[in-house]
């Protein structure tokens, strides 16, 4: 698991890296990818949402009833916090909120990310997207929509 965490939290930085070889690139449009690790936004989408997919292959467990545990906390952010957007997800149309492979620490289980997935509903995905661009203010990077099947907050 802390290799998929790993993964995960290089991919905004390989996608900040990605971006700032295509601006340098100007004018260069296609899809071949001009050689960049970080591939396109959507190919790091791609990434992603097999790295979530894996994860919750494993366990996935619906981080409403999780969070709700007085034993079961969140590592950084504030369990408030991550109770809030996981709220305003759900009402906002998500098709699930989750949490994975919880970890034990001074007898608690605690998590350091959170896996929203996404509807196809257009206003929805928008609305998502505004939610967790304003709590990646402040625990993560900001993301547009690729088309991909899940948001996933890290806060580790």
């Amino acid at each position: 698991m802390r290799r998929a965490l790993a993964v995960l939290l290089l991919l905004p930085l390989l996608l900040i890296a990605g971006c700032d070889s295509r601006s340098s690139q100007s004018g260069s449009g296609g899809s071949s990818g001009g050689g960049s690790e970080a591939g396109s936004p959507a190919d790091s989408a791609k990434k992603t949402d097999q790295l979530a997919a894996d994860d919750l292959a494993k366990s996935k467990i619906a981080a409403r009833a999780w969070l709700m545990d007085t034993n079961h906390g969140t590592f950084k952010a504030t369990k408030a916090d991550i109770i809030k957007l996981t709220d305003d997800s759900l009402a906002a149309g998500a098709v699930g909120v989750w949490v994975s492979g919880p970890e034990e620490y001074e007898g608690k289980q605690l998590v350091d990310h959170v896996f929203i997935e996404l509807p196809a509903d257009t206003p929805k995905r928008t609305k998502l997207f505004e939610i967790y661009n304003k709590a990646a203010s402040e625990y993560g990077d900001e993301e547009k929509d690729v088309g991909q099947k899940y948001l996933v907050l890290d806060w580790g």
